[in-house]
């Protein structure tokens, strides 16, 4: 199952540098594989990475990537019939107020193939990671202190 996992990840990251078109916020951010460091495996057995080489700083806010992979679970999105098993998402988080945003996002099937994406920008959905759910507060702690 972990070569299955690596073997995604390589493949994600391949496709990132459309990603880094798409949005157009990550610069020069390093994409290899060795840049993304597993965070954490939630409830689900959903592993989440963050790229720590994509972490921008504007006062108390960073602007970064993650990466979900939820292969060894169930789908994380269905659209037109299509199954996502694995996300990335360009995150800000707010380290005073907690506050976590979707920025853009794009959403992976099993083959790394595009299923869609979304880029609300300044209108992505967002949460309070001080209060809520356990990854949101991860990712938050984990980006704030750098």
């Amino acid at each position: 199952m972990q070569g299955l996992r690596d073997l995604r990840l390589r493949r994600l990251i391949s496709t990132l540098g459309a990603t880094t078109l798409f949005v157009g916020l990550l610069g020069g951010a390093g994409l290899s594989q060795d840049a993304w460091v597993r965070l954490l495996t939630d409830d689900d057995n959903e592993i989440w990475y963050v790229n720590p080489n994509s972490i921008q700083r504007n006062g108390p806010i960073r602007f970064f990537w993650v990466y979900r992979d939820a292969s060894a679970n169930r789908p994380i999105l269905v659209e037109r019939g299509r199954n996502a098993y694995g996300m990335t998402a360009y995150l800000s988080a707010d380290c005073r107020s907690g506050a976590v945003r979707i920025r853009a996002a794009e959403f992976f099937d099993e083959n790394s193939t595009l299923v869609t994406k979304l880029a609300p920008g300044d209108r992505g959905p967002a949460g309070n990671a001080f209060r809520g759910h356990p990854v949101a507060q991860a990712v938050a702690r984990y980006v704030c202190d750098r």
